[in-house]
């Protein structure tokens, strides 16, 4: 599940939120093998600036394009054959 805007937002009002929904994600992921949970963090470096749009909460087009090709790959392996 990302986890991207959690971190990022940590200590605002939507925090809470975001944090109940990304717990079920993957309480859902984990009991339905067809969802597929991937975390942002597993390919955003949160030292690299240019992976954030301006507002530093958002995935740049840099920041996406790695995020995709972490769902992708995912996908891929949770395909059969």
């Amino acid at each position: 599940c990302c986890r991207l805007a959690i971190r990022s937002l940590r200590g605002t009002a939507c925090a809470p939120a975001l944090t109940a929904s990304s717990r079920r994600l993957a309480v859902l992921a984990k009991r339905d093998a067809r969802v597929i949970c991937v975390e942002a963090k597993d390919v955003i470096d949160p030292a690299d600036l240019s992976l954030y749009d301006p507002d530093l909460t958002h995935p740049s087009r840099a920041g996406a394009a790695l995020i995709g090709d972490l769902i992708a790959r995912r996908m891929a392996q949770a395909s059969p054959g």
